[in-house]
């Protein structure tokens, strides 16, 4: 606006100036003609035209500017709420970031009171890292004794390997004769169950002869004889069984009278001792001495008296008797040292056995 009011005055000055020119040359001069003069205002007309156009053009452009300036003075006033709200968020943010820095400071603290227990466990760990070093060393040195060891047991186990297949070879060669001495037993045994059936015939006719010296004394003849020395009631057998003994020597009441008869016993064979050593364990003791018993003559009861070694007084001995097939338990009518004495009613195999408890048989 000032500059439009600037050109107004310019231009009312720019007429007078012209004017004036004319009126001083009129007075001492030669006046201009009509048509110059009409010249000069026409020059000037079309002067004051263009100083008005492009007054025009400036005060459109100055408005336009004044529009442009309003629009940026609420854009100027929307940028400064903005730029208010974006203070007040800073001011926030600055606030949370103090404290966040406060925050940082204290977990600083702890993190350097926990960088000084890292420095003490560092050093702990130092230490036990190098006690695990000594005894790793130490275990080491262990290992080294071990493995010499176990160099020096290899070493032994292929001496006892060596041993062991000499020891089989021995087994071997033992077992060959092993095998010779059963088969010699078979023949042994052959050979004692005849030597028994002859003893039995030989008693049986020792019985007879005694009967005919006790029947002519009865009827008054042969005067002054007697029993011949070499009668069974001298008779004495023996059984061993690992380092036990048993014997039978005569004197065995028949039918519960007094004689001079000796019970036969024979040893066992591996049948009957393996039948025996079970019957043993099932009783829960020691088996003495498993035999075959047989008498030269035919009884319903007898009385026999049984030597056998390592028996004492108050030992319990249970004795049992194959009957039909089974074992059966025979009454002990008395235990003394080394001797045992049966109540029996056939012959027939007999097994004495070491047993905790005695119990007494009822045959």
């Amino acid at each position: 606006m000032k500059k439009i009011l600037a050109l107004m005055l310019a231009c009312t000055m720019i007429v007078s100036s012209t004017v004036c020119a004319y009126a001083g040359e009129s007075t001492g001069s030669k006046s201009p003609s009509a048509e110059e003069l009409l010249k000069q205002i026409k020059e000037l007309e079309e002067k004051v035209k263009e100083k008005e156009a492009e007054m025009q053009k400036q005060t459109e452009t100055i408005s336009n500017q004044s529009s442009t300036i309003s629009d940026l003075s609420g854009t100027i006033k929307d940028q400064n709420d903005k730029i208010k709200e974006q203070a007040d968020t800073i001011d926030s943010q600055n606030s949370t970031i103090k404290d966040q820095n406060d925050k940082i400071s204290e977990q600083a603290d702890k993190i350097e009171d926990l960088n000084g227990d890292i420095t003490d466990l560092n050093g702990t760990i130092s230490d036990q890292n190098q006690k695990i070093k000594d005894q790793n060393d130490t275990i080491s040195d262990q290992q080294n004794t071990i493995n010499s060891q176990n160099d020096q047991i290899n070493d032994q186990a292929d001496t006892i390997s060596d041993q062991t297949d000499k020891i089989n070879e021995q087994a071997d060669k033992i077992n060959e004769q092993a095998n010779t001495i059963n088969s010699q037993n078979g023949t042994i045994q052959d050979q004692q169950n005849k030597i028994k059936e002859q003893n039995k015939e030989i008693l049986t006719q020792r019985d007879n002869i005694q009967n005919l010296v006790n029947n002519v004394r009865a009827s008054g003849g042969g005067g002054s004889s007697s029993p011949a020395s070499g009668s069974s009631g001298n008779r004495n057998n023996a059984v061993s069984y690992g380092s036990n003994t048993i014997a039978q020597g005569g004197h065995v009441e028949i039918n519960g009278g007094k004689s001079s008869i000796t019970f036969l016993i024979a040893p066992a064979d591996a049948k009957l001792s393996s039948s025996a050593t079970s019957l043993a364990k099932n009783l829960g003791g020691t088996l003495l001495n498993v035999i075959n018993v047989s008498s030269p003559i035919k009884f319903s009861t007898a009385k026999v008296n049984f030597y056998i070694t390592g028996v004492s007084i108050g030992d319990n001995i249970a004795v049992y008797q194959v009957q039909n097939g089974k074992w059966v338990q025979l009454q002990t009518a008395e235990i003394r040292q080394n001797h045992v004495v049966v109540n029996m009613t056939q012959d027939g195999p007999c097994a004495f056995v070491r047993v905790p408890v005695l119990a007494m048989a009822t045959n």
